[in-house]
């Protein structure tokens, strides 16, 4: 049997639990290159590029912006470089526009199919600083 075929004779509802069971092995497998590679995985921070301060004593929030869903960063554990990364289902029109308006306000963008949440359904856009 082939792995494209491994689903054949599933009902629906066995055919969901392969794919959600092939979608946590493939991003367990991203999570774990990613920890070989000398990085960690956290949380946006106020740095992020759709972070808005919401006060003076510190309080930010990470406004969605049309592509911003299950968002995490990646740090560099050597040089402290962050990676900003929103793993969608889908992109909206409002959300390339978000990305170009990003461009150019200074940060590289680019779009893959590697993430960590339910791969094969989410797409990775990956977001950095450009460097001065």
């Amino acid at each position: 049997m082939h792995l494209a075929n491994a689903d054949e004779g599933a009902d629906d509802r066995e055919k969901d639990t392969i794919r959600r069971l092939f979608a946590a092995f493939m991003s367990a497998q991203e999570s774990d290159h990613i920890e070989e590679a000398g990085k960690n995985i956290k949380e946006w921070d106020r740095k992020a590029p759709t972070a808005v301060d919401r006060d003076r004593r510190g309080a930010y929030m990470i406004e969605k912006r049309g592509f911003v869903d299950h968002p995490y960063r990646i740090r560099d554990k050597e040089s402290g470089r962050a990676t900003y990364v929103s793993e969608p289902y889908e992109i909206s029109e409002e959300g390339l526009r978000e990305l170009v308006n990003l461009i150019d306000d200074g940060w590289s963008a680019y779009i893959r199919a590697d993430g960590l949440h339910f791969p094969g359904l989410t797409v990775k856009v990956v977001l950095e600083r450009k460097e001065n």
